[in-house]
This record gives structure tokens, C-alpha cells and sequence, in this order.
């Protein structure tokens, strides 16, 4: 098996016939469960270094740093519906911010890179 990018194959990938075939990296969860993931950009600014660590690896289960304080999710709304009320729990909702932005298919083509910023979603695949 060859595997590039990082974690394991998901569990029912093989038992669903998939075995043999090229995955995208980023959007394996969402062929899993035959839903189409919104892009969703989430910002936060965490004053507690605990609490902001716990929040970045939460979101890095769903999406790709591309600042340190922001991320770029393929997550659908019900995922999304969770994720937030996770990462709520997780912040002091008295002094820190959380921003989620949905990127429309049509306006993520338009995204513009400037500097050393390059396209998020890497083409990254797993083959089994």
C-alpha cells in the first residue's frame, strides 16, 4: 500500500470497494459518507495558549492551516454545526472569537495568493 499525506485510511474504505483506488487526501471524509464538503475558512483569536492549541488541533482534523490562526475546512453544514459547538466548549466565550466564513464553490475559484500564501488544497492522495 501506498499512502502520502498523513493518518490512516479510514475505516470502510476497503469493505466499501475502495481498495485500489486514488484518494484525495482532503476530501476522503466526505467521499466516505457521499456528501459534498462546503469550504469553510475559520479564524480565531484564543488569549489562552492551552485553549488555543486544543482548538487548532481540532480544527486540523477537518482542514488545512494557512495562517496560524486560520484554517480552511472541507467540512458539510452538519459537521460544521458540531465543530463549532466543540470548539465553543473549548474557548472562554467571554473574551476570545471564533469566525466561520462559507466559500461558495464559485468564489474559492477566485481566491487570490499573494507572497509566499500558495492554493490550500494540495493535491495530496492516497493510493491502496
Amino acid at each position: 500500500m501506498f499512502l502520502q499525506g498523513s493518518g490512516e485510511l479510514p475505516q470502510g474504505f476497503a469493505s466499501a470497494g475502495l481498495a485500489g483506488v486514488v484518494i484525495n487526501f482532503e476530501w476522503e471524509r466526505h467521499l466516505r459518507v457521499g456528501l459534498m464538503a462546503l469550504t469553510v475558512v475559520i479564524t480565531y483569536d484564543i488569549s489562552n495558549n492551552d485553549q488555543r492549541a486544543k482548538v487548532a488541533a481540532r480544527l486540523g482534523r477537518y482542514g488545512v492551516r494557512i495562517q496560524k490562526s486560520v484554517f480552511e475546512c472541507g467540512i458539510d453544514s452538519e459537521e460544521l454545526d458540531g465543530l463549532m459547538r466543540t470548539v465553543e466548549a473549548l474557548i472562554n466565550v467571554e473574551h476570545d472569537v471564533v469566525h466561520a466564513f462559507s466559500v461558495c464553490r464559485s468564489c474559492h475559484g477566485q481566491v487570490r495568493h499573494l507572497g509566499q500564501a500558495a492554493p490550500v488544497l494540495e493535491e495530496r492522495y492516497w493510493i491502496v
